[in-house]
């Protein structure tokens, strides 16, 4: 079992509560990302031991051995290969679509060049979703992608991105569906 996360509302950060127990936390891995993606960005970087939160109001668990870093206002998740990167982000929309669209052109500035293949409507836990699964290039480096935008209970959308190394999803993918699959409304505190 991972480390359980909880959604409460800070305005305008997305972050995440870190659950009890023996894990590697952000200041484990600071400057610990893969060569193949940009390192997070300086600014938004919580101090040693102080919890990260977010305003999605959905929990989620993050799988064993995996690393929580901050990446400015987002989390991004690595796995303990550096193999896979997950990142986190809430758009203050509550429409999927446009969400979708902004990650699209979001993607295009970031990676060399890349496919989501057909996006699917679903729901995870009473969600609503839109899933895509491509591939891209990312600094030279052949990446499988997995986009998922879930419709929050705050009426924003969960953006979960991932990218594995082609050499590495067998053993990663898995885990981020795993991930995807823990993804529930959460319990809304009051700050």
């Amino acid at each position: 079992m991972g480390r359980r996360f909880l959604g409460i509302p800070v305005s305008g950060l997305m972050a995440l509560v870190v659950g009890c127990g023996a894990h590697p936390t952000s200041a484990d891995v600071a400057g610990d990302e893969p060569d193949w993606v940009d390192p997070p960005p300086a600014q938004g970087a919580p101090a040693q031991g102080e919890p990260l939160h977010h305003s999605a109001g959905v929990e989620l668990t993050v799988p064993l051995g995996w690393a929580v870093q901050p990446w400015g206002e987002h989390v991004q998740l690595l796995s303990p290969d550096r193999a896979a990167v997950v990142r986190l982000m809430v758009i203050d929309t509550g429409q999927l679509e446009v969400a979708l669209d902004g990650i699209d052109r979001q993607l295009d500035g970031q990676l060399e060049a890349h496919d989501l293949g057909s996006v699917r409507t679903a729901v995870v836990n009473g969600l609503k979703a839109r899933l895509a699964a491509g591939s891209g290039w990312l600094k030279g480096e052949s990446v499988k992608l997995r986009i998922a935008l879930l419709l929050t209970p705050r009426k924003q959308v969960l953006v979960l991105l991932s990218m594995i190394r082609q050499n590495a999803v067998a053993e990663r993918q898995a885990e981020i569906r795993g991930l995807l699959g823990s993804i529930r409304p959460g319990r809304l505190s009051r700050l």
